[in-house]
């Protein structure tokens, strides 16, 4: 900074950091409500959900999930009926365990599986399929 001389020049000078300083207030007041939103608990939820909804890879992992639950509810369904057998419950829940260890092991199969599904549904609704075989990560 320069050696100041006179009262004007002081004043000046006064005024110049004056005017410095309550920019970089305004600066680190935007900065701190910024940060203020960040940690906002519902906007981390909300951008956690953002961020997982964008994934790709969340999005191969939740159809694989949902193939595995709906097919193992749809078995357990089918050889339970309506009995209240305690083998046929036993047998549903050894069959609901197989199918949640294919799927964990082979979840490939599974998204081919699943995509080869929607599309056939797809086509039975008359909707254009938006997932070709080719689409393979």
């Amino acid at each position: 900074m320069q050696k100041i001389n006179s009262g004007s020049e002081l004043r000046d000078a006064i005024v110049h950091l004056e005017n410095k300083q309550d920019g970089e207030h305004k600066v680190l007041k935007e900065k701190f409500h910024l940060a203020y939103e960040n940690i906002n608990p519902i906007n981390i939820i909300r951008n956690t959900l953002k961020e997982a909804a964008q994934s790709l890879d969340i999005k191969d992992n939740l159809l694989v999930t949902t193939v595995g639950i709906s097919v193992g509810f749809l078995a357990k369904k089918y050889i339970t009926g309506n009995s209240n057998s305690p083998f046929r419950k036993l047998l549903a829940t050894a069959l609901i365990f197989g199918i949640t260890n294919f799927v964990a092991t082979h979840p490939e199969t599974v998204k081919k599986m699943g995509r080869s599904t929607l599309n056939f549904i797809g086509r039975i609704m008359g909707v254009r399929s938006q997932v070709t075989p080719d689409d393979t990560p």
